[in-house]
């Protein structure tokens, strides 16, 4: 999705809270205090929160306990359906970007299933073709080359994508694979060619439902999980005094279709379950299922 104005110099400084466990996080920002509008500010810093739980992938974090970051050893709050857990959390200051670039490819992982290789990573920010080009590598060089089927997650996290990344999957165009004089090797136009199956949420939200819809409508696989957040107007953002104003500014149709404030529904409907990790995450098990056969 179209982003204007949502560049890193052009921020003040926030703080996130992220959640670390079996390569998912979820993130939180709450803008410093400062004194009036800022124009030009320092680039964002980020706080990576990580957490020896193994358990803290599902629910949402919705604030930092504790006086300080620095005096002493916060906790964080995990709610999971009606119910809240504290959990200790460790800050590591860390660039956004290369937190995401981490968050991606950590996830990616194999599967074995019903005697197939199910590839799987997760996407959690899409603000950026450098996110894309992750996932190219990881299917055309990395981790997921040799998968059979791929489950392709964009439940939660930021938004950005553009709707041309759907072209990963048109398969009536070629790859090339470019090697200069030292050995090193490069694909360009990489394709996957192989069964795909897309996890959405009610995070999935701007770009991402974009790409959710395209992924429906043209019928590249199974959308499994729940209805997106319905978040797709174009949007910049205002500091002002001591907050972010994210406005909307322009309206959105994706094929002549209006986004906002609806949504895209999955062909295969999964609620989440209390834990939404590993083997406790029924929507990522229902992708299993599905592209396996079993």
């Amino acid at each position: 999705m179209k982003q204007a104005a949502l560049r890193p110099e052009s921020y003040t400084k926030k703080v996130a809270l992220v959640l670390q466990g079996g390569g998912r996080h979820r993130k939180v920002e709450k803008p410093p205090e400062t004194r009036g509008p800022q124009i030009h500010s320092p680039p964002m810093r980020t706080f990576f929160v990580k957490s020896k739980r193994s358990d803290t992938n599902s629910g949402v974090v919705s604030s930092l306990l504790g006086s300080s970051l620095c005096t002493r050893r916060p906790t964080s709050e995990v709610h999971r359906g009606a119910s809240v857990v504290q959990i200790p959390v460790m800050p590591v200051d860390l660039e956004p970007t290369r937190m995401f670039l981490r968050g991606l490819e950590s996830s990616a992982r194999v599967i074995e299933s019903n005697g197939r290789r199910i590839g799987y990573v997760h996407v959690w920010c899409y603000a950026g073709y450098i996110y894309q080009r992750a996932l190219e590598h990881l299917l055309s060089q990395g981790a997921l080359k040799d998968a059979d089927a791929l489950i392709w997650d964009l439940r939660d996290g930021w938004g950005g994508a553009q709707p041309e990344y759907l072209d990963l999957f048109n398969a009536r165009a070629p790859t090339m694979q470019v090697t200069d004089q030292s050995g090193t090797t490069a694909f360009v136009n990489v394709k996957w060619r192989k069964p795909v199956a897309m996890l959405i949420n009610g995070g999935t939200r701007s770009g991402k439902e974009v790409l959710a819809y395209g992924f429906k409508k043209y019928r590249l696989g199974e959308l499994i999980g729940t209805r997106t957040e319905g978040a797709v107007l174009a949007a910049t953002a205002f500091l002002i005094g001591s907050g972010l104003l994210l406005l909307a500014v322009e309206d959105v149709r994706v094929d002549g279709e209006r986004l906002e404030g609806v949504g895209v529904t999955p062909t295969i409907e999964v609620q989440a379950g209390a834990a939404s990790a590993g083997s406790d995450d029924p929507q990522l098990s229902r992708a299993v299922a599905v592209l396996s056969g079993t």
